[in-house]
């Protein structure tokens, strides 16, 4: 039903989609959407804006059903945080209409929608329809459209691509990300990260492959994947296996392969930090990430050191006195700065 209120709230739908609407609001919104008694009050609305913003035509329609299940992640998002029940919103219908007009109307805080053009292997032609990204100092658990299950480590972004689940479900990484994928021997699984490309059908495993890195860091938890990398010859790829690490070295163009634990390659997840005779850089870059602090190191000598040990919820100064107690180091943090020289 239509209320005073109703012009308002496509008013502010219009001009900041991102504002803080309550549940009620969503749903008298798209409820009108819906009705068709209101369809012509609805047309007449956007044309007036539409004229006002200096439209000539409508926008790019969307794929329908990607972006219904990209308001589905979004709806369960919201439900976490608010912790109650969620109308039960007519978004399949809403969506006929909203189709319609222009991408300023469509949920910009979940969606990145761009032109409808082919999908190319390599990753610089990706073309993303929802984007994802876990802040400095944070770990951020997703449920993608498949019911696979992604957590972003720290300072990372997932973009899924457009058309995900119509003969491909793609996504690109850049930072760090364990993937549990749900099974699917027709729509094959494909991970474009900094290089290489990992295919699979159902399984487990983590990829590293932050901008800064050197290389790009896969381990295998369970089932099989296979990687490839720009100057691989052949289609298939190398097929990895259970506790199988390959890292590709981004500058070379070239990998190398050894076996590792690789439970302790995804610990992070959890909230647990494994360093296994790791090189002091490696230590103080995971460090930066999960603190979102900056380490300098002002003796070079500092960097042949290598770091062992288990640490599970500790605090930033909890981990730098471990470090301090295990080896030759002292440490002054002044704000979000921290500065390691040799004791």
């Amino acid at each position: 039903m239509k209320t005073k209120n109703t012009d308002k709230l496509f008013d502010r739908w219009i001009n900041n989609p991102n504002d803080q609407f309550s549940f009620d609001e969503l749903n008298e919104l798209l409820q009108n959407i819906d009705k068709d008694s209101e369809s012509k009050h609805i047309d007449d609305f956007f044309a007036e804006n539409w004229e006002k913003a200096g439209q000539e035509k409508e926008g790019n329609e969307f794929n329908q059903d990607c972006n219904y299940q990209a308001i589905s992640q979004f709806i369960r998002q919201k439900e976490q945080r608010e912790d109650r029940k969620i109308i039960e919103f007519k978004v399949r219908n809403a969506f006929t209409f909203i189709s319609k007009v222009a991408a300023i109307l469509i949920l910009p805080m979940v969606l990145m929608i761009l032109l409808d053009n082919g999908f190319s292997n390599k990753s610089d032609n990706f073309i993303s329809n929802v984007e994802y990204f876990s802040p400095p100092a944070s770990r951020t658990h997703i449920f993608l459209p498949d019911s696979s299950e992604v957590w972003l480590n720290s300072n990372s972004k997932l973009e899924v691509m457009h058309g995900y689940g119509k003969g491909e479900r793609g996504i690109k990484l850049t930072g760090e990300a364990y993937f549990s994928v749900k099974k699917d021997k027709k729509t094959p699984f494909n991970v474009y990260a900094q290089g290489i490309n990992v295919r699979v059908h159902g399984t487990k495993f983590n990829i590293s492959a932050y901008e800064d890195q050197d290389s790009v860091e896969t381990v295998l938890l369970s089932g099989s994947i296979s990687l490839k990398y720009t100057q691989y010859p052949g289609d298939q790829g190398i097929l990895m296996v259970p506790d199988q690490r390959i890292n590709y070295y981004k500058q070379a163009d070239s990998v190398r392969s050894d076996f590792v634990d690789s439970q302790a390659y995804c610990s992070w997840k959890d909230g647990i930090l494994v360093f296994y005779d790791s090189p002091m850089e490696e230590v103080t870059k995971k460090l930066e990430r999960w603190f979102n602090v900056n380490i300098v190191i002002k003796d070079e000598m500092l960097l042949n050191y290598r770091i062992t040990g288990t640490l599970k919820d500790r605090s930033l100064d909890q981990i730098m006195k471990f470090i301090s107690l295990t080896s030759p180091i002292d440490y002054i943090q002044e704000g979000d700065n921290i500065y390691m020289k040799k004791r």
